[in-house]
């Protein structure tokens, strides 16, 4: 497994109180599919894979791969596909999901969506959405697995395996040097509740939009798109986290959403799977966290950073009320792994939002990065940073000495080895 943090799911994410609701592009895109009747999947499935040879393959390579190796994909195929998946049940394709639906008088939606794998093994699902006056989602419920998942409650203690902590020495200026099992609850750490909007809320919402226009969907996907993600997962066993990373780089936020986000309404986030981290990058970042407390920043969950990219990669993201954010980068691509520590190295992020940077009588920066990001450290550059559809100014540092003690010497050169290392430098546009 590579190092860093492994992405489960990444979507539009709304923070009410302490929960925090993911929306990922996939739970819908696959809903899209499942409102469909039969007839329309097949005849919209035909007209993709038309479209894929006719000089659309780059918008949907795995369909693309199949046509190469197989001539196409009939609906008797996804058929089989789909069954494969769930329970030997094909209702995904055939039966339509809302089986009940209720409204109250306060803007509480009560719905019974159909299951797709076998019904007489679990029950269809009671979903519970509730919307504000303005069709903002306040809450949404199921009772299905992918919304109860366990995500640690996005709490950044999690960052590091257990069974790789416990017993971890701790000393210098990090323990006492004794032998610890590690605290679940990290004092001061805002403890979210992550909860995913699965495929039977994305259902519930669509039918919310389409048949009753109450609410405004956060995606819009072209009829390519959506096959390909279906394709994706049940010939590919793509994980959900890759197709929602397509489905956006597609275009699948809508000029809603994008201004939403840009305006600080919402976010888009990632809602991590697991988390691999050895004891030395682990000890550097917990460092870097308290140091950031002490400035004012909170832990605000993970994004992606540098997509569309080989070296895209999730960051553990801390930020302040004025915009600011700080990423920390840690992650096998980069290439910043050195044996006499066995340990990835952490690299910071620091972002500043181009209008801040502006209003602070700050230089203009017009340079951008490519290849390697690290081997730019030091270096200030504009991107757009996905976790806010905005631009920043960033730029990549070191974490400061006082956070080796007692790894200084070997951290120090380690840091400046790896610099010299990761070659070549990438041309700086202007």
């Amino acid at each position: 497994m590579d190092k860093g943090v492994n992405e489960l799911y990444e979507g539009v994410t709304i923070i009410t109180g302490r929960q925090k609701y993911i929306l990922p592009p996939s739970s819908f895109a696959e809903a899209h599919i499942g409102m469909m009747k039969p007839g329309e999947i097949k005849h919209q499935l035909e007209g993709v894979i038309e479209e894929v040879i006719n000089g659309r393959s780059a918008e949907a390579p795995v369909i693309a791969e199949i046509i190469r190796k197989k001539g196409g994909i009939s609906y008797e195929d996804l058929e089989e596909r789909v069954r494969k998946h769930h329970e030997e049940r094909a209702s995904l394709l055939n039966m339509e999901p809302i089986k009940d639906e209720d409204v109250s008088g306060g803007g509480v939606w009560y719905f019974v969506v159909k299951r797709r794998g076998d019904a007489r093994g679990e029950r269809d699902r009671k979903v519970v959405i509730s919307l504000d006056q303005r069709g903002n989602i306040v809450d949404f419920s199921c009772e299905c697995p992918t919304y109860n998942k366990n995500l640690a409650k996005g709490n950044f203690d999690s960052l590091m395996n257990p069974k790789e902590i416990y017993g971890y020495y701790l000393g210098g200026n990090f323990g006492n040097g004794a032998l610890v099992q590690p605290q679940r609850d990290v004092s001061g750490f805002p403890l979210f509740t992550t909860r995913i909007a699965c495929y039977h809320v994305a259902s519930a919402l669509i039918q919310i939009a389409q048949s009753h226009g109450k609410y405004s969907l956060p995606f819009d996907f072209t009829n390519v798109a959506i096959f390909e993600a279906l394709v994706m997962d049940k010939f590919k066993d793509r994980k959900e986290a890759d197709i929602d990373d397509y489905l956006i780089r597609q275009g699948a936020l809508t000029e809603e959403t994008v201004r939403r986000t840009s305006e600080g309404e919402q976010t888009l986030e990632v809602a991590k799977h697991s988390t691999n981290f050895d004891k030395y990058s682990h000890r550097i970042i917990q460092g870097l966290r308290r140091m950031l407390e002490q400035r004012e920043y909170s832990f605000s969950g993970f994004a992606t950073d540098f997509r569309g990219t080989p070296y895209k990669t999730t960051s553990v993201v801390f930020t302040k009320r004025d915009g600011r954010s700080v990423h920390i980068l840690c992650d096998s691509k980069f290439g910043a792994y050195d044996t006499l520590v066995d340990s990835e190295l952490p690299f910071i992020l620091s972002n500043v939002p181009v209008f801040v940077w502006t209003e602070e009588g700050k230089q203009q920066v017009m340079t951008e990065i490519g290849g390697n990001p690290i081997a730019n450290t030091g270096t200030h550059f504009l991107r757009f940073d996905e976790r806010t559809q905005t631009e920043v100014v960033s730029v990549i540092t070191r974490p400061p000495r006082e956070l080796l003690t007692g790894l200084e010497a070997a951290y120090g050169r380690v840091y400046e080895t790896i610099m010299k290392e990761i070659t070549p430098k990438p041309v700086i546009r202007q």
